[in-house]
């Protein structure tokens, strides 16, 4: 998919705790000795396995080993360390839970150089904006995620409807409300569906120690999404989905069944390269 920018920028929209920002730090190509130090930072003082969204963010690479945050119309603030970054996006988060914020448009976060691994073929060369799916906290947020998605999801690379392969409703017809997104069906070639905990099941598990194929799995998935109404005849294509399988819910299965996992790696890894190969082309 050709861009006119200099690296592909791409929408990632799900709800929350689906797995979105370890894929699109993945995509991005942080090194997965740095994914828990940037998971911490992003969650503003968060707990673990909370939210790390504080607003509709757009996430890229630093220029160098340093934080770099930019409010819309504002110069870009640097934090040097960690916790000065973390602490800039939890006071950020109290101001928007409290309304006492309003943007016109995202937040930008530069994510220091030395985190990420040299590009290769599972990584993309790309700007990673991050729209909310769930419902916002307070009207004053809900507007700003719609402003955002009438203003960026258009000029869009690639926009990835990220879900649980058990809960995909989102989907559904009525399920996708924000501009920009809920047409899915109608230019499908800019979407890509992306599951995670997609080899959860016993059923898929099942079928994988018997030699389940990449496209036996994305027929399996298709078959899912039509259980809330048949889809478009463009939107059926199996090459726009990905059901993948990463962070804590693989680290799991590798403690229980390193046999599986050895099954299932290969697949995840073929399908996330073509996910990169799709946005960088």
């Amino acid at each position: 998919m050709a861009s006119a920018h200099p690296e592909a920028y791409v929408v990632v929209f799900g709800r929350t705790q689906v797995g979105k920002t370890t894929l699109l730090l993945e995509l991005m190509g942080v090194d997965g000795s740095s994914v828990d130090r940037v998971s911490a930072v992003l969650r503003g003082g968060r707990g673990k396995g909370q939210s790390a969204t504080a607003t509709v963010m757009e996430y890229g690479r630093s220029t160098d080993t340093s934080w770099s945050l930019k409010m819309p119309n504002q110069s870009p603030q640097s934090y040097a360390d960690d916790a000065g970054a973390c602490a800039a996006l939890g006071a950020l988060r109290e101001q928007m839970e409290s309304q006492k914020l309003r943007l016109e448009g995202p937040v930008r976060l530069d994510i220091p150089c030395d985190c990420f691994v040299p590009l290769n073929d599972r990584h993309a060369s790309v700007r990673m904006l991050d729209l909310p799916g769930d419902q916002a906290s307070n009207p004053v947020e809900q507007r700003h995620v719609e402003l955002v998605a009438e203003r960026y999801v258009a000029g869009a690379d690639l926009i990835l409807l990220v879900g649980k392969m058990d809960d995909l409703s989102f989907l559904k017809p009525g399920g996708l409300l924000l501009p920009g997104i809920e047409d899915w069906q109608i230019v499908p070639e800019r979407f890509r569906i992306v599951t995670t905990y997609s080899f959860t099941a016993g059923s898929v598990r099942t079928a994988v120690r018997k030699g389940l194929k990449v496209e036996q799995i994305r027929i399996r998935l298709l078959e899912q999404l039509e259980t809330f109404g048949r889809l478009s005849s463009d939107a059926r294509r199996t090459d726009l989905l990905f059901p993948l399988e990463f962070g804590q819910s693989l680290e799991r299965t590798t403690q229980h069944d390193p046999e599986l996992v050895d099954q299932i790696v290969p697949v995840v890894d073929a399908l996330k390269r073509e996910l990169a190969h799709q946005i960088n082309t």
